[in-house]
């Protein structure tokens, strides 16, 4: 499936909205992440989940652990950009053919998958031109674009720092708790053997299964004239 991702280089954690989950059908689990962002804002977030993300055009993919958001941020660009004005050059691979156009975020990706998928060509122009960044997922747009209202365009920023790590919650989340070691009866051992020696499964894949019959009891007394 097909995702706009956002590359953060501040960022210390993975995000991932909730509607992308939900169209993944990935399995969430429980967690409890306090997310900081600017004016150190923090909010504790509850869940989190687990996905892989592929490049389109390079062999190029990882699994994160995400925290689970409803939203990561608004419209991204805030208004539309007239990319024949850019300058950039036809025939480029880029991460997001749409970059231009006001739309939502699905991913956030934080500081170690942005230094990790930079590659080393990029192109500047001089003047109020855009930087164009190749990477693994493709390239990438970034600084300098010229809006034609920059006072009414909302200044947004992505440094977002997780202060609990989430790799670690989510191992606890998969172990499974030891039990405590328990004393077997005398009669628990032997219903235990007689499923080892008398179960068998038929060509049909069921399993067959002896009844045990409890040893050391006596007749049952005279009541089958009474039963009938």
């Amino acid at each position: 499936m097909k995702c706009r991702a956002l590359l953060d280089s501040a960022s210390k954690g993975h995000f991932v909205t909730e509607r992308l989950v939900q169209q993944l059908h990935l399995r969430k689990f429980k967690a409890q992440i306090p997310v900081q962002g600017t004016n150190e804002v923090t909010k504790t977030i509850h869940y989190a989940a687990s996905l892989e993300i592929k490049s389109r055009f390079r062999n190029w993919e990882t699994k994160i652990n995400c925290t689970v958001l409803p939203k990561i941020t608004g419209m991204i660009p805030t208004t539309f950009l007239d990319s024949s004005d850019l300058g950039i050059l036809e025939g480029l691979m880029l991460a997001d053919e749409n970059f231009n156009r006001p739309n939502s975020i699905d991913i956030l990706l934080r500081a170690g998958v942005f230094c990790e998928v930079l590659r080393h060509d990029k192109k500047m122009r001089p003047g109020n031109y855009p930087v164009l960044q190749d990477t693994d997922l493709g390239w990438i747009v970034s600084g300098k674009i010229p809006v034609a209202a920059p006072e009414e365009v909302p200044k947004k920023s992505f440094l977002i720092h997780n202060n609990d790590n989430l790799d670690q919650q989510q191992q606890r989340f998969w172990e499974i708790e030891e039990l405590p070691n328990k004393t077997w009866t005398v009669e628990e051992i032997l219903c235990e053997e007689h499923f080892k020696k008398h179960t068998a499964r038929d060509d049909a894949g069921r399993y067959i299964v002896r009844l045990p019959r409890h040893e050391g009891q006596g007749h049952l007394g005279e009541s089958y004239e009474q039963a009938k």
